[in-house]
């Protein structure tokens, strides 16, 4: 028995009567593990084209895997906007403290978050920025996300750990 085709599963939430969808990169169960993970066979396969090797063989280079995780996801999150918006429902999306720095250095589930892009040319309805960090409100990335978004006109809804709150 197969189970429901994921663009039953989209129009069906869609048409359930929510206003719109936030798109999250993380929850409470996330794992660690994040160079153990993405090995599925169009990424390897992406890999091959781009790069003329096999990311599996251990000819592997990080900073190109990070590139190329990371433009998988800003597709997802672009073919995902154009389904949203075309049902008329508010397209959100989750930046976190984390999805900083170059593809050059480990990041938050080893991609390269290219979140002034999202900003720039996806122009989602609203962003939700996670801190995680105590110091994150004081954070130049916090700071230039809210800044950016600022410039577009799109809201930012903060949205902290607990434990970054001070009395």
């Amino acid at each position: 028995m197969h189970g429901p085709r994921p663009d039953d599963v989209e129009r069906r939430a869609l048409d359930h009567g929510v206003d719109g969808v936030n798109l999250r990169v993380s929850n409470h169960a996330d794992i660690i593990e994040w160079k153990e993970y993405g090995f599925n066979a169009p990424m390897v396969e992406a890999y091959r084209q781009r790069y003329g090797t096999d990311a599996l063989s251990g000819d592997l280079e990080m900073d190109k895997w990070r590139r190329l995780r990371g433009a998988f996801y800003t597709q997802f999150l672009s073919e995902s906007r154009d389904a949203i918006k075309a049902r008329g429902k508010s397209f959100a999306i989750h930046i976190s403290d984390l999805m900083q720095g170059a593809a050059d250095a480990s990041s938050m589930m080893e991609i390269h978050w290219d979140w002034e892009r999202w900003i720039r040319e996806l122009r989602p309805d609203r962003v939700t920025m996670k801190l995680i960090g105590e110091e994150s409100y004081d954070s130049h990335h916090c700071r230039e996300v809210v800044r950016q978004c600022a410039l577009s006109g799109i809201p930012v809804i903060l949205c902290p750990f607990v434990h970054s709150v001070q009395n």
